[in-house]
């Protein structure tokens, strides 16, 4: 398989196992805990806990058009990603990691109506709002992403692949 035939395959791949392990993550938690975990004491603590709106708790009044913002971002990203053919391997991780944490936490929303989040990351009484494994995801895609966009060099195309795109 040549390296531009495998970089749709390492986006869907990325975006499968990201949703995979959110969702496997949030149902072993949210099935073993009924209360806090300290995993590092804190500093790491896992516990259920649940979101209606995006980080912070922002727009948690509007889950409807959180869920649909969250469908049209997932469609975008996809978009962007299949209509640019010159995309690293790197990169089309990347963006596959950010779709399959979107479709990860839009899972929740469609099936209970809120995101399962589950990891406290605290540090001497300064604590960052609760998170899961797809908004992980998310943010390791955004920051590999971003990298690329700003600082690597694109893979440049053939002179037959710019005839056969014209």
């Amino acid at each position: 398989m040549s390296q531009r035939a495998s970089r749709p395959l390492v986006f869907w791949a990325a975006a499968m196992v990201a949703t995979g392990i959110d969702q496997i993550t949030k149902l072993a938690i949210y099935q073993r805990l009924s209360g806090p975990w300290d995993i590092i004491p804190g500093v790491l603590v896992l516990r259920p806990d649940q979101n209606t709106g995006v980080v912070w708790g922002l727009f948690n009044r509007w889950p409807l058009a959180v869920f649909i913002i969250g469908i049209l971002a997932v469609a975008l990203v996809t978009v962007y990603f299949l209509r640019q053919p010159q995309h690293a391997i790197l990169e089309s991780a990347a963006w596959g990691l950010i779709v399959g944490g979107a479709v990860g936490n839009l899972v929740d929303r469609a099936l209970v109506g809120h995101v399962k989040d589950f990891i406290i990351v605290q540090f001497h009484g300064w604590s960052w709002p609760t998170f899961n494994a797809a908004d992980t995801f998310i943010t390791i895609g955004a920051i590999l992403a971003i990298w690329y966009l700003s600082f690597a060099k694109r893979p440049k195309n053939t002179p037959e692949q710019d005839c056969a795109s014209q």
